[in-house]
């Protein structure tokens, strides 16, 4: 038995099958198919890849975006007339040495490009073969990441992220961050702003491109800026009374209204969901649901979206005064009821409603309560002895001393 014949190719290793020749997987330059050829290629493969040398993309990345780099590991496959497999690195020059056909500049071209390049070369050799070229590893990169992030540096990442990535290894951005304006740029390029949050909100790509060695990622402070307010998924809606929770969001040319809410996670699931309050200097303008994608914000602008009367309000003489949820059909007495009933001067009936509309009226507590309705429950008017004793030994002294005063 003849044993294997070890092929070497760029630090990359293929056993071939026992009694295989190198004659039966590639050709020289200018060697012609013969039937021979093709009969001897038949059942012969490529032996299994070297361990450890494949390592899983951390995005999948479209042939047309990557671009390739020193380090990367592409895999070449021919078949046809002449079957053959290879895994291949690109050299720190940017070459691809593939066997038979040399060295091919692939360096800064995309896959699709670098597999029309080498099928080019290779249909001069093998007229009837076909090639294939795929990304198995991508190389390392080094990306520059500064500016209002909460840790500035370099980082290596893997060949293919992108500015998401770069934000994540700096370990996020700062309250102050401007991730509308974020300025990329790399040797030989020009500086390139990016609008990150139209890709988390839209998932416009441009907003989160693929980065490549080199590049350095400058992310501003904040200048002009807008504010979301209510009912948003993103903000905690505060009890009534105390003061609302803001996002404030970075503000460019062409925002609107319902922009600027889906920044701020959309409406929640408190919210009315009919509108949004738009405040601007003095003017407060009420922006229906269905004209919210028209209405364009100004730097310094205030949207609030309207909260849904959910609660009811307790007040008055109760052992806890407060909000309570909203719960369809429950009576008056049971909400007063959660607020630890009436107190020791509290009364059991005669209590007051204010109902959304503003309206006041009385309320029997076996009334349904309808939502965002407050509950009043008056002190009650007791007379007891002390208080008619009072007045009457008040006047028996002042006779008393006035008796003495005559004598």
């Amino acid at each position: 038995m003849k044993a294997p014949v070890i092929f070497l190719l760029a630090a990359t290793t293929i056993v071939l099958p026992s009694g295989a020749t190198l004659a039966s997987v590639s050709l020289p330059v200018g060697a012609k198919e013969t039937p021979g050829t093709h009969e001897a290629s038949e059942g012969t493969r490529p032996g299994p890849w070297t361990p450890g040398l494949v390592e899983p993309v951390e995005h999948p990345l479209e042939r047309s975006e990557h671009k390739l780099a020193p380090g990367d590991l592409l895999s070449l496959l021919f078949w046809g007339p002449v079957e053959a497999s290879y895994l291949l690195e690109v050299a720190a020059d940017g070459a691809l040495l593939v066997p038979s056909l040399g060295c091919i500049e692939v360096a800064g071209r995309n896959v699709a490009e670098a597999e029309s390049l080498v099928a080019s070369i290779a249909r001069v050799a093998f007229p009837s073969s076909r090639v294939a070229l795929r990304l198995v590893r991508a190389a390392h990169i080094k990306v520059w990441v500064t500016g209002a992030v909460m840790r500035p540096g370099i980082y290596e990442l893997g060949s293919g992220s992108r500015l998401s990535d770069a934000i994540v290894a700096a370990e996020g951005l700062t309250e102050a961050s401007d991730v509308r304006r974020i300025v990329i740029w790399g040797a030989g390029r020009k500086p390139a702003e990016v609008d990150l949050l139209r890709w988390r909100v839209m998932g416009e790509e441009a907003g989160n491109p693929v980065l490549q060695s080199g590049a350095r990622v400058f992310v501003p402070r904040m200048r002009a800026t807008y504010q979301v307010a209510g009912a948003a998924a993103s903000i905690r809606v505060p009890p009534s009374g105390s003061a609302s929770q803001l996002r404030v969001i970075p503000h460019r040319p062409g925002d609107t209204v319902s922009f600027a809410i889906a920044a701020a996670g959309g409406p929640g699931s408190a919210s009315a969901e009919e509108g949004a309050w738009l405040l601007r200097g003095s003017t407060r303008q009420w922006v229906p649901a269905d004209s919210m994608d028209r209405v364009l914000l100004e730097p310094g602008d205030r949207v609030e979206v309207p909260v849904e009367e959910s609660w009811i309000a307790v007040s008055g003489a109760v052992v806890r005064p407060g909000l309570y949820p909203y719960v369809p059909g429950q009576t008056a007495a049971a909400y007063v009821f959660a607020a630890g009933g009436p107190s020791l001067a509290g009364r059991h009936d005669g209590w007051n409603i204010l109902s959304p509309d503003g309206t006041r009226s009385d309320l029997d507590p076996a009334d349904p309560v309808p939502p965002g309705s407050r509950i009043w429950v008056p002190q009650r008017r007791t007379r007891t002895i002390s208080e008619f004793l009072t007045p009457l030994s008040t006047a028996v002294a002042l006779i008393v001393s006035l008796t003495v005063l005559l004598k």
